[in-house]
């Protein structure tokens, strides 16, 4: 659990917020955030998720769990908030909405961590983020890099054991 919750913590800088703790945004216009209250569920691939914690950007929207973070683009997944259900931990917001950030920027703020892509109409990659350039991204696979057209990809999954202490200061 304690893994689970450094996971949370680290993620965006203070975006999935954690059950007690106030939102962080130290290093965020907070006219840019909302925050919203209510019942999340997500629908990707024929398969619900209710996620306790998500970030919507403007393409995409990112949750994790035990086993780590998933990054899906928006037009592939379904997005439904039922406000008549609030979260159980009370009133706090289960997610954050940030309209101007995209998926190409996401993805350039977690460069440098390992990730396994699954693509739409190519092989599935496996490799670390080496940089973002407009809707391209550099995937380093150990002996080769790829060049990756982030639309073609369906999902970004980021496993819980890549994540470091350090990793809310490079997301800052």
């Amino acid at each position: 659990m304690k893994e689970l919750d450094a996971l949370f913590r680290d993620l965006e800088a203070g975006l999935f917020l954690q059950g007690r703790s106030q939102p962080s945004f130290e290093k965020q216009d907070v006219t840019e955030t909302q925050l919203t209250a209510g019942l999340l569920s997500l629908t990707f691939d024929r398969r619900r998720f209710e996620p306790v914690q998500a970030l919507i950007g403007r393409d995409f929207v990112a949750w994790a769990d035990a086993q780590g973070m998933y990054i899906v683009p928006g037009r592939l997944a379904s997005i439904r908030v039922d406000k008549r259900q609030r979260a159980q931990r009370g009133e706090l917001p289960s997610f954050a909405i940030q309209h101007k950030l995209t998926l190409a920027k996401y993805l350039r703020r977690l460069t440098g961590q390992s990730v396994q892509l699954e693509m739409a109409r190519a092989q599935n990659l496996a490799g670390t983020i080496r940089g973002v350039k407009g809707a391209f991204a550099l995937i380093e696979l150990g002996s080769a890099i790829a060049f990756v057209d982030t639309s073609s990809i369906t999902r970004i999954t980021l496993p819980v054991h890549n994540f470091s202490e350090r990793l809310e200061k490079g997301l800052r």
